[in-house]
């Protein structure tokens, strides 16, 4: 049973590494004009990135999304106190 479980942990990392190694980009056609423009300053300054820089990317698409929910949650919760949300509005957020 160890073994089968070492083989199928092996086998993820393999999966992992091969979903990680892809070295083309295809954007989708209905892509917005700010992905395009992102997508190709990025590929103009690939070779160029400071550290700092490569942190703050993965910042933005790993972490911040939660931090933004955690914002809105909490701006809602201000709004509703406050009285700035009817019962209406809430039940729709």
């Amino acid at each position: 049973m160890m073994q089968l479980s070492s083989r199928i942990v092996g086998l993820k990392r393999l999966l992992d590494a091969i979903e990680q190694s892809h070295r083309r980009l295809e954007l989708p056609k209905n892509a917005s004009t700010e992905t395009y423009r992102i997508f190709n300053g990025l590929r103009l300054q690939m070779e160029k990135l400071h550290p700092a820089q490569i942190e703050l990317i993965e910042f933005a698409l790993h972490k911040l999304p939660a931090v933004i929910k955690v914002h809105d949650s909490n701006m809602r919760m201000v709004r509703a106190a406050s009285g700035e949300i009817d019962k209406e509005d809430e039940g729709a957020a």
